[in-house]
Protein backbone atom coordinates (compact mmCIF):
# COMPACT_ATOMS: atom_id res chain seq x y z
CA UNK A 1 0.00 0.00 0.00
CA UNK A 2 1.26 3.32 -1.30
CA UNK A 3 0.00 5.48 1.85
CA UNK A 4 0.80 4.87 5.70
CA UNK A 5 -1.26 7.81 6.73
CA UNK A 6 -5.57 7.32 6.04
CA UNK A 7 -7.84 10.03 6.44
CA UNK A 8 -10.73 7.49 6.50
CA UNK A 9 -10.91 3.40 7.91
CA UNK A 10 -13.80 1.46 6.92
CA UNK A 11 -14.46 -1.96 7.93
CA UNK A 12 -17.30 -4.66 7.87
CA UNK A 13 -17.91 -3.62 11.66
CA UNK A 14 -18.27 -5.93 14.76
CA UNK A 15 -22.09 -6.06 15.45
CA UNK A 16 -22.49 -9.07 12.52
CA UNK A 17 -19.55 -11.19 14.74
CA UNK A 18 -21.29 -10.00 18.35
CA UNK A 19 -24.96 -11.44 16.92
CA UNK A 20 -23.67 -14.39 15.53
CA UNK A 21 -21.78 -15.58 17.97
CA UNK A 22 -24.53 -15.11 20.81
CA UNK A 23 -26.93 -16.67 18.09
CA UNK A 24 -23.87 -19.60 18.52
CA UNK A 25 -23.95 -20.05 21.91
CA UNK A 26 -27.65 -20.08 22.39
CA UNK A 27 -28.23 -22.49 19.59
CA UNK A 28 -24.93 -24.60 21.37
CA UNK A 29 -26.07 -24.73 24.75
CA UNK A 30 -29.59 -25.55 23.68
CA UNK A 31 -28.32 -28.75 21.36
CA UNK A 32 -26.07 -29.78 24.77
CA UNK A 33 -29.13 -29.36 27.01
CA UNK A 34 -31.24 -31.60 24.48
CA UNK A 35 -28.37 -34.31 24.27
CA UNK A 36 -27.83 -34.83 28.38
CA UNK A 37 -31.73 -34.61 28.74
CA UNK A 38 -32.17 -37.28 26.07
CA UNK A 39 -34.28 -35.56 24.10
CA UNK A 40 -34.87 -36.42 20.78
CA UNK A 41 -34.54 -33.05 19.22
CA UNK A 42 -30.92 -32.56 19.73
CA UNK A 43 -30.54 -33.32 16.06
CA UNK A 44 -32.78 -29.98 15.01
CA UNK A 45 -30.17 -28.37 17.72
CA UNK A 46 -27.21 -29.34 15.60
CA UNK A 47 -28.36 -28.31 13.07
CA UNK A 48 -29.09 -24.79 14.00
CA UNK A 49 -25.65 -24.81 16.16
CA UNK A 50 -23.81 -25.62 12.56
CA UNK A 51 -25.53 -23.09 10.60
CA UNK A 52 -24.59 -20.69 13.14
CA UNK A 53 -21.01 -21.69 13.46
CA UNK A 54 -20.91 -21.17 9.95
CA UNK A 55 -22.37 -17.38 9.75
CA UNK A 56 -20.10 -16.84 12.93
CA UNK A 57 -17.13 -18.23 10.99
CA UNK A 58 -18.73 -16.38 7.81
CA UNK A 59 -18.82 -12.57 9.72
CA UNK A 60 -15.39 -13.24 11.92
CA UNK A 61 -13.66 -13.35 7.98
CA UNK A 62 -15.21 -10.44 6.66
CA UNK A 63 -13.72 -8.60 9.89
CA UNK A 64 -10.77 -9.61 9.66
CA UNK A 65 -10.27 -9.12 5.88
CA UNK A 66 -12.58 -6.59 4.69
CA UNK A 67 -11.27 -3.54 4.84
CA UNK A 68 -11.56 0.38 3.03
CA UNK A 69 -8.46 2.77 3.29
CA UNK A 70 -9.27 6.09 2.37
CA UNK A 71 -6.08 8.56 1.63
CA UNK A 72 -5.36 11.65 0.03
CA UNK A 73 -4.15 10.01 -3.10
CA UNK A 74 -5.54 7.04 -3.81
CA UNK A 75 -7.57 4.28 -1.40
CA UNK A 76 -7.03 0.25 -0.69
CA UNK A 77 -10.30 -1.70 -1.33
CA UNK A 78 -9.85 -5.73 0.12
CA UNK A 79 -12.82 -8.04 0.38
CA UNK A 80 -10.80 -11.47 1.09
CA UNK A 81 -7.01 -12.61 1.51
CA UNK A 82 -5.10 -11.70 -1.22
CA UNK A 83 -7.58 -9.78 -3.48
CA UNK A 84 -6.30 -5.98 -2.01
CA UNK A 85 -5.88 -3.55 -4.64
CA UNK A 86 -4.62 0.74 -4.03
CA UNK A 87 -6.76 2.82 -6.35
CA UNK A 88 -5.13 6.05 -7.38
CA UNK A 89 -7.96 8.54 -7.57
CA UNK A 90 -6.98 9.70 -11.23
CA UNK A 91 -6.86 6.60 -12.60
CA UNK A 92 -10.59 6.21 -12.01
CA UNK A 93 -13.22 6.84 -14.19
CA UNK A 94 -16.63 7.17 -11.69
CA UNK A 95 -17.86 7.09 -8.42
CA UNK A 96 -21.32 7.71 -7.01
CA UNK A 97 -23.56 6.56 -4.12
CA UNK A 98 -26.71 4.79 -4.07
CA UNK A 99 -29.81 4.68 -1.58
CA UNK A 100 -32.64 2.87 -1.25
CA UNK A 101 -35.10 0.19 -0.14
CA UNK A 102 -33.71 -3.79 -0.08
CA UNK A 103 -36.15 -6.15 -0.36
CA UNK A 104 -37.11 -6.67 2.91
CA UNK A 105 -37.70 -2.56 3.13
CA UNK A 106 -34.56 -1.32 4.54
CA UNK A 107 -32.73 1.60 3.28
CA UNK A 108 -29.08 0.54 2.40
CA UNK A 109 -26.25 2.66 1.07
CA UNK A 110 -24.17 1.98 -1.44
CA UNK A 111 -20.42 3.37 -2.84
CA UNK A 112 -19.91 2.40 -6.03
CA UNK A 113 -16.15 3.13 -8.38
CA UNK A 114 -15.86 2.33 -11.87
CA UNK A 115 -12.17 1.84 -13.19
CA UNK A 116 -10.47 2.43 -16.32
CA UNK A 117 -11.33 -0.94 -18.32
CA UNK A 118 -14.94 -0.02 -17.26
CA UNK A 119 -15.67 -2.40 -14.01
CA UNK A 120 -17.66 -1.15 -11.51
CA UNK A 121 -16.91 -2.55 -7.62
CA UNK A 122 -19.46 -1.38 -5.07
CA UNK A 123 -19.40 -1.83 -1.64
CA UNK A 124 -21.76 -1.36 1.24
CA UNK A 125 -21.52 1.32 3.87
CA UNK A 126 -23.23 2.54 7.24
CA UNK A 127 -24.01 5.74 8.74
CA UNK A 128 -20.58 5.95 10.91
CA UNK A 129 -18.81 5.48 7.42
CA UNK A 130 -20.95 7.68 5.33
CA UNK A 131 -18.51 10.57 5.58
CA UNK A 132 -15.67 8.73 4.68
CA UNK A 133 -17.87 7.54 1.34
CA UNK A 134 -18.57 10.99 0.34
CA UNK A 135 -14.93 11.79 0.84
CA UNK A 136 -14.14 9.22 -1.54
CA UNK A 137 -16.81 10.16 -4.23
CA UNK A 138 -15.60 13.62 -3.92
CA UNK A 139 -12.47 12.67 -4.78
CA UNK A 140 -12.47 10.77 -7.83
CA UNK A 141 -15.41 13.24 -9.20
CA UNK A 142 -12.66 15.81 -8.59
CA UNK A 143 -9.97 14.00 -10.32
CA UNK A 144 -12.17 12.56 -13.21
CA UNK A 145 -13.89 16.15 -13.79
CA UNK A 146 -13.36 17.68 -16.89
CA UNK A 147 -11.46 14.84 -18.47
CA UNK A 148 -12.87 13.01 -21.78
CA UNK A 149 -14.34 10.03 -21.13
CA UNK A 150 -15.59 6.97 -23.44
CA UNK A 151 -19.06 6.09 -23.58
CA UNK A 152 -19.45 4.61 -20.41
CA UNK A 153 -21.42 1.17 -20.44
CA UNK A 154 -23.29 -0.11 -17.15
CA UNK A 155 -24.90 -3.79 -16.35
CA UNK A 156 -27.45 -4.48 -14.18
CA UNK A 157 -27.45 -8.26 -13.08
CA UNK A 158 -28.14 -10.74 -9.92
CA UNK A 159 -24.58 -10.69 -8.70
CA UNK A 160 -24.45 -7.72 -6.01
CA UNK A 161 -25.98 -9.65 -3.39
CA UNK A 162 -26.97 -12.85 -5.27
CA UNK A 163 -24.38 -14.93 -3.13
CA UNK A 164 -26.06 -14.74 -0.28
CA UNK A 165 -29.25 -15.19 -1.55
CA UNK A 166 -27.80 -18.68 -3.04
CA UNK A 167 -26.48 -20.08 0.17
CA UNK A 168 -29.82 -18.70 1.76
CA UNK A 169 -31.85 -20.81 -0.51
CA UNK A 170 -29.03 -24.01 -0.24
CA UNK A 171 -29.62 -23.83 3.34
CA UNK A 172 -33.19 -23.65 2.88
CA UNK A 173 -33.18 -27.08 0.60
CA UNK A 174 -30.96 -28.70 2.79
CA UNK A 175 -33.06 -28.21 5.82
CA UNK A 176 -36.05 -29.30 3.96
CA UNK A 177 -34.46 -32.24 2.88
CA UNK A 178 -33.44 -33.23 6.57
CA UNK A 179 -37.11 -32.77 7.89
CA UNK A 180 -38.67 -34.40 4.99
CA UNK A 181 -36.44 -37.65 5.25
CA UNK A 182 -38.47 -38.64 8.78
CA UNK A 183 -41.17 -37.61 7.58
CA UNK A 184 -41.14 -40.69 4.62
CA UNK A 185 -41.27 -42.88 7.66
CA UNK A 186 -44.35 -41.34 9.10
CA UNK A 187 -46.31 -40.89 5.56
CA UNK A 188 -49.86 -39.21 6.21
CA UNK A 189 -50.49 -35.52 6.18
CA UNK A 190 -47.04 -34.85 7.49
CA UNK A 191 -45.09 -36.62 4.48
CA UNK A 192 -47.20 -34.26 2.36
CA UNK A 193 -46.74 -30.73 3.92
CA UNK A 194 -42.71 -31.68 3.80
CA UNK A 195 -42.58 -32.69 0.01
CA UNK A 196 -44.96 -29.57 -0.51
CA UNK A 197 -42.28 -27.26 1.62
CA UNK A 198 -39.27 -29.15 -0.38
CA UNK A 199 -41.18 -28.32 -3.87
CA UNK A 200 -41.54 -24.53 -2.93
CA UNK A 201 -38.02 -24.32 -1.76
CA UNK A 202 -37.13 -26.10 -5.26
CA UNK A 203 -38.52 -23.46 -6.97
CA UNK A 204 -36.87 -21.07 -4.84
CA UNK A 205 -33.56 -22.66 -5.62
CA UNK A 206 -34.46 -22.71 -9.50
CA UNK A 207 -35.24 -19.24 -9.71
CA UNK A 208 -31.96 -17.98 -7.53
CA UNK A 209 -29.88 -19.71 -9.86
CA UNK A 210 -31.75 -18.15 -13.03
CA UNK A 211 -31.36 -14.67 -11.27
CA UNK A 212 -27.61 -15.18 -10.52
CA UNK A 213 -26.58 -16.83 -13.61
CA UNK A 214 -28.69 -15.89 -16.93
CA UNK A 215 -30.45 -12.52 -15.66
CA UNK A 216 -27.97 -9.56 -17.22
CA UNK A 217 -28.90 -5.75 -18.53
CA UNK A 218 -26.52 -4.21 -20.65
CA UNK A 219 -26.97 -0.67 -21.14
CA UNK A 220 -24.80 0.27 -24.23
CA UNK A 221 -24.50 3.51 -26.00
CA UNK A 222 -26.85 2.92 -28.75
CA UNK A 223 -29.21 0.22 -27.00
CA UNK A 224 -29.07 -2.73 -23.80
CA UNK A 225 -29.50 -6.16 -23.67
CA UNK A 226 -32.11 -7.85 -22.09
CA UNK A 227 -31.97 -11.76 -20.30
CA UNK A 228 -34.06 -12.80 -17.21
CA UNK A 229 -33.73 -16.12 -17.98
CA UNK A 230 -31.62 -18.77 -20.10
CA UNK A 231 -34.04 -18.76 -22.92
CA UNK A 232 -35.00 -14.70 -23.70
CA UNK A 233 -32.08 -13.08 -24.12
CA UNK A 234 -32.89 -9.62 -26.59
CA UNK A 235 -30.85 -6.32 -27.66
CA UNK A 236 -33.09 -3.85 -28.36
CA UNK A 237 -31.75 -0.20 -30.31
CA UNK A 238 -33.74 2.65 -28.02
CA UNK A 239 -35.15 3.73 -30.75
CA UNK A 240 -37.64 0.64 -30.58
CA UNK A 241 -38.75 1.10 -27.15
CA UNK A 242 -41.79 3.82 -26.89
CA UNK A 243 -42.77 3.58 -23.29
CA UNK A 244 -40.58 2.87 -19.59
CA UNK A 245 -41.16 3.17 -16.39
CA UNK A 246 -40.96 2.17 -12.34
CA UNK A 247 -43.29 0.64 -10.71
CA UNK A 248 -42.90 -0.64 -6.98
CA UNK A 249 -44.63 -3.09 -4.90
CA UNK A 250 -45.00 -4.17 -1.24
CA UNK A 251 -46.56 -7.10 -0.45
CA UNK A 252 -47.03 -7.59 3.16
CA UNK A 253 -48.22 -11.23 5.03
CA UNK A 254 -50.75 -11.34 7.17
CA UNK A 255 -51.57 -8.01 8.29
CA UNK A 256 -47.83 -7.36 8.82
CA UNK A 257 -46.38 -4.29 9.42
CA UNK A 258 -43.56 -4.64 7.01
CA UNK A 259 -43.19 -6.62 4.00
CA UNK A 260 -41.25 -7.53 1.06
CA UNK A 261 -40.03 -4.38 -1.62
CA UNK A 262 -39.87 -5.34 -5.22
CA UNK A 263 -38.68 -2.91 -7.52
CA UNK A 264 -39.63 -3.22 -11.45
CA UNK A 265 -38.61 -1.47 -14.74
CA UNK A 266 -41.07 -1.37 -17.56
CA UNK A 267 -40.78 -1.21 -21.07
CA UNK A 268 -42.56 -0.75 -23.83
CA UNK A 269 -41.37 -1.88 -27.49
CA UNK A 270 -43.13 -0.61 -30.84
CA UNK A 271 -44.49 -3.51 -31.10
CA UNK A 272 -46.71 -2.77 -28.55
CA UNK A 273 -45.34 -5.72 -26.11
CA UNK A 274 -44.47 -4.82 -22.62
CA UNK A 275 -41.40 -6.47 -20.83
CA UNK A 276 -40.03 -6.10 -17.28
CA UNK A 277 -37.25 -7.12 -14.81
CA UNK A 278 -36.54 -7.08 -11.10
CA UNK A 279 -33.67 -4.66 -9.32
CA UNK A 280 -32.02 -4.03 -6.52
CA UNK A 281 -33.51 -0.34 -5.80
CA UNK A 282 -30.16 0.59 -3.08
CA UNK A 283 -27.59 -1.06 -5.94
CA UNK A 284 -28.79 -0.47 -9.10
CA UNK A 285 -30.97 2.78 -8.74
CA UNK A 286 -28.38 4.78 -10.71
CA UNK A 287 -27.73 2.29 -13.18
CA UNK A 288 -31.84 2.15 -13.95
CA UNK A 289 -32.09 6.34 -14.06
CA UNK A 290 -29.11 6.25 -16.74
CA UNK A 291 -30.91 3.46 -18.90
CA UNK A 292 -34.59 5.56 -18.79
CA UNK A 293 -32.93 8.85 -20.21
CA UNK A 294 -31.01 6.99 -22.39
CA UNK A 295 -34.39 5.95 -23.91
CA UNK A 296 -35.78 8.74 -23.14
CA UNK A 297 -33.50 10.73 -24.93
CA UNK A 298 -33.77 8.64 -28.06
Amino acid sequence: MEEKQWKYKIGAGKMSVVLSLGMTILFGSLSVWLHKTDNGAYFFGDILTGIMVAVLITTSYRLMFYKVLIGKDGFYYQTHIGNGIYHNYGELKNAWITKGQNLSGHENKWCHFETADGKVTRFVFYYNDEKAAKYLVKRIQTETAGKVQETQQYRIDGKASGMVSLIGVFVAVGMACIFTFPMLQLGGIALVMSLVSLLIVGYLLISTLFTYFCFQIKIEEEGFYYQTNPFNGTYFNYQEITRSWEVKRVYRYRRSATGNHYFYLYFTDRHGKTRRFLYENDIYGYEVNILKERINGK
